[in-house]
């Protein structure tokens, strides 16, 4: 049984929700925020007047081309974001910390020694151990 109020309930959410929309969508023009990856149509319009204003913008060939290359500079950045926000969805930092520490404790407490065997080297100043026979080493008869 639906309540008596639900689809008033369900109008006043929806309106909000194209309000809120249409806020959104408005200080993103008025702010200038970047441009999104995906290239979503309201973005579009922005695109086009951006580049406008750079070719009619003060300077040269070289200026305009730095102006529209600033613009794709932006985007790449934001797709950045975006995919790193996707990866941190997917693993978070801390689960890469975590392998990372293993590992670490494994090489400095583990049974493996070629870790301090290679310390003690650099720290002495013995340089790395060397594989040389001595026939490679002696000079050639010529």
């Amino acid at each position: 049984m639906a309540l008596p109020f639900s689809g008033t309930v369900d109008r006043t959410l929806e309106r909000l929700r194209n309000a809120f929309v249409e806020t959104a969508r408005g200080a993103r023009e008025v702010v200038g925020a970047p441009l999104r990856p995906d290239l979503p149509d309201d973005d579009i319009p922005r695109l086009k007047s951006r580049l406008d204003a750079c070719l009619e913008g003060k300077g040269g060939e070289t200026a305009q081309r730095a102006r529209a290359a600033a613009l794709g500079f932006e985007a790449g950045l934001e797709a950045k974001r975006l995919a790193r926000r996707v990866d941190e969805a997917i693993k978070p930092l801390s689960a890469y910390r975590a392998e990372e520490l293993a590992r670490s404790h494994e090489c400095f407490f583990g049974p493996d020694r070629s870790y301090h065997e290679a310390r003690h080297r650099f720290v002495h100043k013995l340089g790395a151990p060397c594989v040389v026979t001595p026939a490679a080493v002696a000079p050639r008869a010529a």
